[in-house]
């Protein structure tokens, strides 16, 4: 070894970069996930009222994300119940992670394996896959922002 004190180590100065939790999520992720905006009430598995309002951002056949000002407990089961397609869809999730700082929470849920729930998550991401891609910017438009 050498006597630098920033020496590169055994890698012999390779840089070989960090994964970063995203990255380990994504390469965990065994469902590919879809962007969306859906309401959705949330219920302790013995409530008969809602505890709170939040808005599901990205959603897949094994969990979601859930952005809710309520404060939700990790390894805790919740129901979400859905607004899709002019009717009310209930799913139990598990609060897997969480993160936020107290006014905009953001939770992920893991989903259960059962059929049913399974069938109505197919159901909601067939229809989000079969959304029109974004009509593109008009060219006019890209030249004025970029000035050209």
């Amino acid at each position: 070894m050498s006597s630098l004190p920033n020496h590169p180590g055994p890698d012999h100065g390779r840089y070989r970069p960090r994964r970063t939790f995203d990255d380990e999520m994504r390469a965990r992720r065994l469902h590919a996930r879809f962007a969306c905006d859906l309401q959705a009430a949330v219920w302790a598995e013995d409530s008969r009222a809602p505890l709170a309002s939040g808005r599901i951002i990205d959603i897949s056949l094994g969990g979601a994300l859930l952005s809710c000002p309520a404060q939700l407990q990790k390894g805790r089961t919740y129901r979400f119940q859905l607004s899709w397609n002019n009717a009310r869809v209930s799913l139990a999730g598990e609060v897997i992670r969480v993160a936020g700082d107290g006014q905009g929470n953001r939770y992920g849920i893991s989903f259960s394996a059962a059929s049913r729930t399974q069938d109505v998550l197919k159901s909601i991401i067939e229809s989000l896959r079969a959304r029109p891609a974004k009509p593109p910017i008009p060219e006019d438009k890209l030249r004025w922002y970029w000035g050209t």
